[in-house]
Order: structure tokens, then sequence, then C-alpha cells
């Protein structure tokens, strides 16, 4: 009796022991593969998700920062700030800001306007290189005191929006006149699948005159080593305002204008006026670039860009 109770619990002991025996070589590489598919999918969710998080954060800070431009607007007799310089890095320096911009006028000329700075910054600022700000150096906000700057400096001339110095109420339609955005084209972007294809869509948060503010694409472009940055509110298919930004150690773009359409609908043009700095010297822009109806955006502003780059290496 006995020894039938301990073949009994021999033969449990030894199916325990069977059950209890180590991963083997190909259960253990599933088991990683497995895991690495997970962090693979799971890292960009979960970063994408921080991002949009610190995007919303960012969207507050402007709309905060349009209600300090419109206060201040209501002081000077309508008229929003003259800051100094361009976007483009060691524009506009000060003593504690030695490579400031006209971010760096903007947090001066707002000051007494803002309760808490912190607003100027951005959490996604990693630099802009399309603004002279490399990211290698670190943020904007390190260098220039602010995270975002006017759509600004650029001469209105013909075509272009007279935001920096100019009348708020001038500013028509407001809800599509761009007063402050990002300083990088980059910080928000986000990604999107396309079958097994991965596509970045950059975006630029914006505060517009009528005090909303929302988040805009830009088409971001490298021609030789020199970055633009071309952004349009509305998208394509309505008429609204363009902007057309650009630095590098050679050059500076600052240009302004507006999209609309043309021929009854057949086609569209872009207007834009500002400046193209080079080796020294400063050229005035004022022109209209015409497209047929089926051009898409993305092509529209390479062009444009492109005929920019050809004054930088004139």
């Amino acid at each position: 009796m006995v020894t039938g109770q301990y073949n009994q619990t021999s033969r449990r002991w030894g199916a325990e022991a069977r059950g209890a025996r180590g991963f083997t070589l190909v259960e253990l590489l599933t088991t990683l593969a497995i895991i690495t598919v997970l962090v693979a999918i799971l890292t960009p969710v979960a970063m994408q998700a921080r991002n949009r998080s610190r995007a919303v954060t960012c969207l507050s800070n402007l709309k905060q920062l349009g209600l300090a431009l419109t206060a201040y607007s209501e002081d000077w007799q309508g008229c929003l700030p003259r800051v100094s310089g361009t976007p483009f890095a060691g524009s506009a320096p000060t003593p504690d800001l030695p490579e400031g911009s006209s971010a760096t006028g903007l947090r001066e000329a707002l000051a007494g306007y803002i309760g808490d700075s912190r607003i100027l910054i951005c959490g996604n600022d990693h630099g802009a290189p399309e603004f002279g700000f490399g990211a290698e150096k670190g943020s904007v906000h390190l260098r220039a005191g602010s995270s975002y700057a006017f759509w600004s400096g650029a001469r209105h001339g013909q075509y272009g929006l007279q935001i920096n110095g100019g009348r708020l109420g001038a500013l028509e339609p407001a809800q599509d006149c761009m007063l402050l955005r990002d300083c990088g084209s980059g910080w928000h972007g986000y990604r999107s699948r396309v079958g097994m294809d991965l596509t970045t869509t950059n975006v630029a948060n914006c505060v517009f005159a009528d005090g909303h503010a929302a988040a805009s694409p830009v088409l971001r472009m490298a021609i030789s080593d020199r970055h633009y940055a071309c952004l349009a509110s509305n998208g394509l298919a309505q008429e609204g305002t363009v902007f057309l930004n650009g630095a590098a150690d050679d050059c500076g773009v600052l240009l302004s204008g507006r999209r609309r359409l043309v021929d009854e609908g057949r086609g569209f043009e872009i207007a834009l006026s500002g400046s193209v700095m080079s080796g020294g010297v400063d050229y005035n822009v004022d022109r209209v670039f015409r497209f047929s109806a089926d051009t898409r955006l993305e092509p529209a502003f390479r062009q444009i860009a492109g005929w920019v780059d050809s004054l930088v290496v004139r």
C-alpha cells in the first residue's frame, strides 16, 4: 500500500518536473521577437501621444500670447508691437541673449502683458534650422528667449501682410491672418500610415488675428544646405495667407502674401512680398506666381522656393 502511494507520488513529481522545464531556444527567440514588435509599435504611439499633449499646451500658450497682443494693441492705438530684426538667429541680439532674433523682441515687447513667462516655451522646442537655430545648438527659447515669433519682419510691399508694427484691425479677414507661430515647423509633426508606408505631416501652431489658435500644415524642404518652410492657411481649395521662410549661413528669406483663385477658378496665383538676404545684399521681392487649378500646393511651393533659392546663389 505504501509502495503504491510512493509510485503515484513519484509519477506526479516527474510530471511537475517535466512541466517546469525552461524555455527552448525557439520559444525564447519567439518571445523576444514578439516583445520587439510590440515595442516598435507602441513606442511611436507613446511618443506621438506625448508630442500631441505638448502641442495642446503650445496652442494654449499661443492663445494667451494672442490675448497679450490684443491688450498691447489697445494700449497703443490699435497697433501691434514693432520688433527689430528678423526671425533669424543673430539678427537682434541682447546682452543676455547674444543670438537673439525677433523672437527676442517679441518677449521684450510683451513683458508687461505676460503674467507667466513659461508661456513663451514650447515643450517640443528642439531648434529650428529654417531660422538658423540648428537643433545641435539647443532650443530656440534657450537662445532667443521665446519659442514663438511673429510672421514678422517681412517687407509688406505690394502683396505682403504688415504684421510687425501694423494695425491689428487692418488684418482682414482676421480669422485667416496669422500673428504668431512656432519657430520650428517640425515641432508638432505627426505620422500616419498608408499601407506599409509611414508619412510625416509637419504643422505649425499659430494664433490668428481674431484670437483663435490652430495648427496649420507646413511644407518643409531643403535645397542644397538651405532649409525652407512654406505655410498656407485654409488649405488648397480656398484663398488664404501664404508665408515662406528660410535660413542658412549664407541667406535669410522672409516672404508673406496671399493665395487667390483666378480665371473663374480655373487657376490660382500666389502673390508674395518680402526680402531675400544673401551675401550682405537684400533683394526686395514683389512677385506673382501663377499655377493651373490642378497644381497641388506642394509642387507650387517647391517651384517658388526654387526661384527664391536662385536669388541666393547669384
